[in-house]
């Protein structure tokens, strides 16, 4: 049976373990937080620090919301906020996530089912970790879908028993808006609602009443900054997303592919029961575990909320290559199934002692890797150098390194006076490494991302006329010199080489950046998307006025 709310020490001494889970966990992110560098997409993200939008051209603003918490408590601004300070919003946000998931599973099915389904979330290695930490949508994301899975499940039991529920639609509005604001992946909730409405005979009413239309209505008005910031960039964010999930012809590799990184992201022993909990649903082989207190049909609503999601992205992945974790939040409902499993075998004398195995290892993976990895971006345990040809490989993707390769960089340059003037810029071909320089240099200096395909928000952050007659540094980490410069020379009148450098880290050379001198750009770059990258627009002044573009 579903338990009912308890007062008293009782119910303090049976969440003490929740309570536990969320404290430790907290200190251990903590500790990654403040001593992982930055990752590719977190130093770009950043920069939505200094450049607030309404939207942005990969992401909703919700990112940049979250990051400026933690800037704002520990005192930090755009221009100088540390890792610690950026991810410090998401790493409350996972905390807040546990709770959820606790809340949400207790509701459906028990107390010791919502703990374990707590626990499950943070023995997945990308929520747990990637999530949980880092600066990325996910983290939101993930929040606010079980924050609207939790509303729902109110909404929706209060349909069953045909009693009107609009503060509680209200309130799936609100989260569902808010998931919206994270991710643009939250477009699923509302099908998922859908379909439980549609296969459940007494809630099939509730499509004529006014609450699910107030969801929508609010949740639309929440979003609508989004839409708007769309209406006037060209339709460019979701052109861009939508563009990553068309196209292509069937292919077995990039599903397996992805089912792969599934298993692999959230770690074997919490995927194989994820999948056959949502088998198990499909079959009906899982018991309905509705009561008069709470009609809701937990089978469902967590089948309905996950099939949508899940088969979208099985269908794209068997078409072309994904993002592994693009799919994970169709198993966002599997885990309150996995808590009532591991409940289950826990009650039973027979399977428990092996069930308590599983956990003790699934534990002592994810807490000593943590550790590990934690203790070697803060101290470097591992000594690539004396590993030979092979430690130099492994060196080159040691994402622990990053801090140092870029710092290195920026520190040579300036050594040797590479570093552009007050009225140039500094660009390279990739958003990312943009985003790294950007994170390093001094705020004044202008850094761009030149790529007619992908420059991300760099091209919503300058206009590109104010650019010509400027130079540029550019920074080419690419491992063929034949592509760059030589793809640049439509855009500048010369193109010197200045030289090589080469970056250590861990007592190994893992880097080596060309940097050129482009001189006086002579057209348009397309990077901000208004012009076609095969028919340059011609800017050039006949008498150029150089200004400063700080």
């Amino acid at each position: 049976m579903v338990d009912t709310e308890q007062k008293g020490t009782g119910m303090d001494a049976r969440l003490k373990p929740l309570a536990i889970l969320i404290a430790v966990g907290t200190l251990m992110r903590l500790a990654l937080a403040a001593w992982f560098p930055l990752g590719n997409d977190e130093a770009y993200h950043t920069l939505f620090l200094r450049h607030p939008q309404a939207s942005y051209f990969d992401h909703p603003p919700m990112l940049m919301v979250v990051e400026s918490v933690g800037m704002t408590l520990l005192g930090q601004s755009p221009e100088t906020v540390t890792s610690l300070g950026a991810r410090l919003g998401f790493i409350a946000l996972f905390a807040g996530s546990t709770w959820l998931m606790f809340r949400l599973t207790r509701r459906l099915f028990g107390r010791e089912a919502g703990i374990l389904a707590a626990f499950a979330l943070n023995l997945s290695a990308y929520h747990t970790v990637a999530a949980g930490t880092f600066a990325l949508p996910d983290g939101p994301l993930l929040f606010f879908w079980l924050l609207t899975m939790d509303r729902l499940a109110v909404a929706l039991s209060a349909s069953e028993k045909s009693e009107k529920a609009t503060v509680a639609w209200v309130q799936v509005g609100l989260a569902w808006g808010l998931a919206m604001l994270s991710k643009y992946h939250a477009v699923f909730l509302p099908f998922g609602a859908v379909l439980y409405v549609l296969i459940r005979p007494n809630c099939r009413r509730t499509l004529l009443s006014a609450g699910p239309w107030i969801a929508v209505l609010v949740g639309s008005i929440l979003f609508s900054p989004v839409v708007w910031w769309n209406a006037t960039h060209d339709w460019a964010s979701f052109a861009f997303q939508s563009g990553r999930a068309t196209g292509g012809g069937f292919n077995p590799a990039t599903l397996a592919g992805a089912i792969g990184g599934q298993i692999a992201y959230l770690t074997p022993w919490i995927w194989w029961p994820a999948v056959a909990g949502i088998y198990a649903l499909v079959r009906g082989r899982f018991p309905d575990r509705s009561t008069d207190d709470s009609p809701l049909n937990a089978r469902v609503f967590l089948l309905s909320l996950a099939l949508p999601a899940t088969m979208i992205f099985l269908f794209v992945a068997a078409r072309k290559q994904v993002l592994p974790h693009w799919s994970l939040v169709g198993l966002i409902p599997a885990f309150p199934l996995i808590g009532k499993q591991w409940a289950d075998a826990l009650a039973q004398p027979e399977r428990r002692n092996g069930t308590v195995r599983q956990l003790r290892f699934a534990t002592g993976f994810v807490v000593i890797a943590a550790l590990f990895v934690s203790l070697h971006a803060r101290f470097g345990l591992i000594p690539w150098a004396s590993l030979g040809p092979v430690g130099q490989r492994l060196a080159k993707v040691d994402m622990t390194l990053d801090g140092q390769i870029w710092s290195g960089l920026t520190r040579q340059m300036k050594e040797k006076g590479w570093l552009p003037g007050p009225d140039d810029f500094i660009f390279t071909s990739r958003w990312y490494e943009s985003g790294h320089l950007a994170r390093e240099l001094d705020p004044s200096t202008r850094v761009l991302c030149y790529n007619a395909k992908d420059s991300r928000g760099f091209a919503d952050w300058g206009r590109p006329e104010d650019f010509i007659g400027r130079d540029g540094i550019l920074v080419s980490m690419s491992a063929k010199p034949e592509i760059e410069p030589a793809c640049y020379d439509r855009w500048f009148e010369g193109i010197e080489p200045l030289g090589t450098i080469q970056i250590e880290a861990s007592g190994m050379v893992v880097r080596t950046a060309r940097i050129y001198r482009c001189v006086r750009q002579k057209t348009v770059f397309p990077f901000d998307r208004r012009f076609d990258p095969n028919q340059p627009r011609r800017m050039i002044a006949t008498k150029p006025e150089v200004k400063s573009v700080r």
